[in-house]
């Protein structure tokens, strides 16, 4: 029968963290229910350090080649490997001074009687007592609550998620042009951000589904121009600060900055006036930028003065590269990352060949000159096979590839060419959608002396058109259907890259209708837009009456 007392009342918490160090993540869970000390204890982050390196980390470090690891022959059974494959496991675990657990029953490993007799007379012994992850005011600046660290992969894994919604557009503006009423949405850190032509720049908190701020877009004179590119710059997010880039229809861009804690948006430069066309995609990354025109213009800046004041303006920048594309089309997407001492600007696109299409990437490797303005070193390019054409057309179904091009026939696509509808570039990973319903993978390789795009990856799952598709330098790649709810994770890094696992919001937790207003079935829904961030993956849908809202899908 169940005793009416608490029989682990008088057991040291060292003793129970021993004890707890031999079992699975499933007793730690039952355990930590019954009392508030068991639930302290079960939560220690070095115990679920130990499950989450085994779950997450050594199977993948299995399949490295040439990484061997083997068991120590005194019995400890702790993974041993090279120099480099411990520094390799160490980095990827988030290693601390503390030895990993035994490979095979979960164990702490012990610490020397050496060492242990040195520390001991070094200073005097204190009470044993573990680290509780609700007390964070004794937490070192490199605390990692290893609980929390796999309850995310494990969610993450599952499709297991809680599903909050906001409305960011609740007008109907069914009457509006689509390209006027089209809604821009780029997520960093659990920050959105959004801009229309009629709300202008917002910010909103993912967290709280609270707006962080507002402010208009309209220029100097007041004229209010179409957004059509949106990049997001999270060098200094750290300290509270988020630099916005937007592109306009008129072929100018701008500089905004969030500046988190004081709720506030300002603008840092206006360009006045360009001639390149449409702005299509946008990138930037302090102190470059990069934009890319519908008519094949583009275009690489600096900006040379040191970093302003939050208010202050920023100088105006100074082109150090520019290039006519003829043979490129639509999609093509923008990069720019930035390395240790240099920055990387790409230009991922799709071109046509002889036999269908390809992929094309341009690297421009920039480096400090030494003088005000930096050099671009080298220029590289990189193709992938060509694909065949999946049909032939009939002469007479045509499609230009931007919209100002109706007066130039050799603008003109088959309709049936079978390329790809949207590319994500996020080094090393370059994915592609497909018209259909996959995905097409490719790995970029990029050193000093080389530079190359593996073969082709198929990824299936998706039993409907794909509406939207983002992939992360970590290797997620979330893909969202145009119609219905089916959302889909691919972990790019593990052994099997073209299985998915299914988004499934928990049950009893849906998402949070707008008082007063009717729940649009799934159907009513078009998804126009998905992204996502190391917890979670933000879909921006409309209904069939123009209203659109950000779905928010949170793994933690």
């Amino acid at each position: 029968r169940t005793p009416s007392y608490d029989l682990a009342r008088h057991v040291s918490d060292e003793v129970l963290l021993r004890i707890f160090s031999y079992v699975d993540e499933h007793t730690l869970l039952a355990a930590s229910a019954a009392s508030r000390q068991l639930y302290r204890i079960a939560s220690d982050p070095q115990l679920w350090r130990v499950h989450y390196y085994h779950r997450f980390i050594l199977p993948r470090a299995a399949r490295i080649p040439g990484l061997k690891l083997e068991a120590e022959a005194n019995g400890q059974g702790e993974p041993q490997a090279s120099a480099g494959a411990n520094a390799a496991q160490g980095a990827a675990a988030g290693s601390s001074s503390s030895s990993l657990s035994d490979s095979g029953s979960g164990r702490l490993a012990p610490t020397s009687a050496a060492h242990a007799d040195a520390r001991a007379d070094a200073e005097p012994a204190e009470p044993f007592k573990p680290a509780d992850p609700a007390d964070k005011s004794g937490h070192p600046t490199d605390y990692v609550d290893w609980k929390q660290q796999y309850r995310l992969r494990h969610n993450w894994a599952r499709g297991l998620c809680e599903v909050r919604q906001v409305e960011v557009n609740p007008i109907n503006c069914s009457l509006t042009p689509v390209q006027e009423r089209r809604t821009l949405v780029k997520v960093v850190h659990g920050i959105a951000v959004t801009v229309d032509l009629q709300a202008g720049l917002r910010a909103w908190d993912l967290r709280t589904q609270l707006s962080i701020a507002q402010t208009t877009t309209e220029t100097h004179d007041g004229i209010h121009l179409v957004p059509t590119a949106l990049s997001l710059d999270g060098q200094k997010f750290e300290a509270g600060i988020l630099d916005i880039m937007l592109g306009f229809n008129d072929g100018t861009f701008g500089i905004w900055r969030l500046t988190i804690s004081q709720g506030k948006l300002a603008v840092l430069y206006r360009q006045d006036k360009s001639y390149v066309g449409r702005l299509t995609s946008v990138a930037y990354s302090y102190p470059y930028a990069l934009t890319a025109a519908e008519l094949g213009f583009i275009s690489l800046y600096t900006f040379d003065s040191p970093n302003p004041e939050p208010d202050a303006d920023l100088s105006h920048p100074h082109v150090l590269s520019s290039l006519k594309s003829d043979y490129s089309r639509q999609p093509l997407v923008l990069s720019l990352r930035r390395l240790k001492d240099s920055a990387v600007a790409s230009i991922a696109y799709s071109f046509d060949t002889v036999s269908g299409w390809a992929i094309g990437i341009q690297n421009f490797d920039i480096r400090p000159s030494g003088c005000s303005k930096p050099d671009v070193i080298t220029s590289r390019v990189a193709y992938t096979l060509p694909a065949d054409t999946r049909g032939l057309a009939a002469p007479a179904h045509y499609r230009p590839k931007c919209p100002t091009c109706a007066n130039f026939p050799d603008s003109y696509l088959d309709d049936d060419e079978g390329g790809p509808a949207k590319l994500c570039y996020s080094h090393p990973y370059l994915l592609a959608t497909m018209p259909d319903n996959t995905l097409v993978l490719f790995v970029v390789t990029a050193t000093e002396k080389s530079f190359a795009i593996s073969n082709p990856t198929r990824l299936y799952g998706h039993t409907s058109g794909i509406a939207d598709a983002d992939v992360t330098p970590e290797g997620r790649a979330v893909s969202v259907s145009e119609r219905g709810d089916e959302i889909r994770v691919w972990d790019l890094e593990g052994g099997r890259r073209d299985v998915s696992v299914e988004v499934r919001p928990r049950p009893g937790r849906e998402s949070d209708d707008v008082e007063g207003e009717p729940a649009s079935t799934e159907a009513e829904q078009r998804r126009n837009w998905v992204g996502t961030d190391d917890q979670r993956v933000t879909v921006l849908s409309e209904t069939l009456d123009g209203r659109e809202s950000l779905v928010t899908y949170d793994f933690t």
